[in-house]
């Protein structure tokens, strides 16, 4: 009967064991078993496939040859850790058959006889290749990610410091509309004054001469106060106020606008008006602004100097008005986006990048077009038709 139960303990003892063998042959983690040498007793499927090789290619070899020499630092201390605390958990660097690396995660143990002497060592492992590489992944578009932040950070700040400054601008233009205002009516008065001594002075040439020079230097200061009040009206309640206009008188009175800034900056003007062109049917205020616009943007891109040119032709019942600079030109990749609100190659420079922008919708609006040719470093030319 005693016999009877030590046979099927020992069977029972021999299933589970199969039952063991089994589930660590079938287990996705490597499994490994070395002697204090470090000479491989026994290891997995999924041990050996992270390495490529086959159980029976790494039977009796030592775990030396699954290191490369420039990871043995590494190894010695794992050793030293698990010799001294008879437990390691960590990240060790693996080699396959072919020399290739790659991360593991490692959990070792000493294996102890029953009344303690170390035995062997075991460790189970697990490939960690793929949550390396997401976290590389992470790592660089949290990276990317702040880099995109930091850059619309700073694009919101410069768009608030442009709203700031445009928005000076727009209360320095009411100002200034309001000071031409005041101007006018005693520039209006001095001129009356001024045609009174012209007529006082009948029979003076040099006096009348004199008195002449003075009422031309009123006239172009009242031309350039037009101008402002143009620029600044508004139609009420939306409604737009539209006038017969001359585009070459509209042109004249811009450019005595801009003149102060083409003399500071060295830019020669040269303007040449056919004076065929008729008179035609505008928006108040509208094309002063959009020829303004295109002024200022031709002068924008001269700060060292250079020749602005203004010309128009009356041709077969078109207008054509064109504005050239000699300045840096336009790049390839720009040419398809300079008409884009907010969008300007002046970088640190005055503007929104929007002159443009209005300036194409207001000839649009007024059923013209506009065109623009340019080459590197040589200039750009703007030609509006109407």
């Amino acid at each position: 009967m005693t016999q009877l139960k030590s046979l099927k303990k020992m069977i029972k003892v021999e299933e589970r064991c199969k039952l063991l063998s089994s589930a660590v042959e079938q287990s996705s983690e490597g499994i490994a078993i070395s002697d204090l040498e470090g000479n491989l007793v026994f290891v997995n499927r999924a041990f050996a496939a992270m390495h490529d090789y086959t159980t029976e290619d790494l039977k009796g070899k030592n775990i030396v040859i699954l290191h490369a020499p420039d990871q043995y630092p590494s190894v010695e201390e794992a050793n030293r850790v698990l010799q001294r605390e008879g437990v390691f958990t960590g990240e060790i660097r693996h080699r396959r058959s072919d020399g290739s690396s790659f991360p593991a995660f490692m959990h070792n143990w000493v294996l102890r006889a029953e009344d303690g002497r170390p035995m062997g060592m075991i460790g189970t492992m697990r490939d960690i290749s793929d949550q390396k590489e997401a976290e590389e992944r992470l790592k660089e578009y949290s990276e990317r990610l702040e880099q995109m932040v930091e850059e619309r950070t700073n694009e919101l700040d410069k768009v608030r410091a442009d709203l700031f400054i445009s928005t000076k601008l727009a209360a320095m233009g009411r100002m200034g509309a309001g000071i031409a205002h005041q101007l006018n009516s005693p520039l209006c008065g001095g001129l009356l004054m001024v045609d009174s001594l012209i007529e006082d002075a009948q029979g003076d040439a040099k006096q009348q001469k004199r008195l002449a020079t003075l009422r031309k230097s009123l006239e172009n200061m009242r031309d350039v106060i037009e101008c402002m009040l143009t620029l600044a009206m508004v139609g009420r309640r939306g409604k737009s106020i539209e006038v017969d206009a001359d585009i070459n008188d509209i042109l004249q009175k811009i450019l005595g606008l801009v003149s102060l800034e083409t003399q500071q900056r060295r830019i020669e003007v040269r303007t040449s008006f056919d004076k065929a062109v008729p008179r035609t049917k505008t928006r108040l205020g509208e094309l002063d602004q959009a020829f303004l616009n295109i002024i200022n943007n031709a002068i924008d891109v001269m700060a060292d100097g250079g020749r602005l040119s203004v010309e128009t032709i009356y041709n077969d019942g078109r207008i054509s008005v064109e504005i050239s600079d000699t300045g840096m030109g336009i790049a390839p990749e720009d040419m398809g986006r300079i008409f884009e609100p907010f969008f300007t190659t002046s970088q640190g420079k005055r503007g929104l990048g929007l002159g443009l922008s209005i300036a194409r919708d207001i000839i649009e609006h007024h059923g013209g077009t506009i065109e623009v040719r340019s080459e590197l470093e040589k200039g750009s030319i703007f030609i509006i038709k109407l």
